[in-house]
């Protein structure tokens, strides 16, 4: 669902490795927040997926629950 998309876009990543504009390599957490939308939000979904072992992009064909209406309180 949109609600599930959204909720992973916006969850803490830990990056490793980061390195800072003084050059020092250290962990990191990055973290999207939503603090105010448009009235008309147009959202893009990634509908393919790539698979490093066997080299290959495969479409994905599962179902998105779109809401009529976006409540994001």
């Amino acid at each position: 669902s949109l609600y599930q998309a959204l909720d992973e876009y916006t969850a803490p990543t830990e990056i490793d490795n980061y390195t800072t504009e003084k050059c020092h390599v250290t962990r990191a957490t990055r973290h999207v927040t939503l603090d105010q939308l448009p009235a008309v939000l147009t959202v893009q979904i990634q509908r393919a997926s790539f698979d490093r072992l066997t080299n290959q992009s495969a479409k994905l064909n599962t179902s998105f629950h779109f809401p009529k209406v976006l409540s994001l309180d």
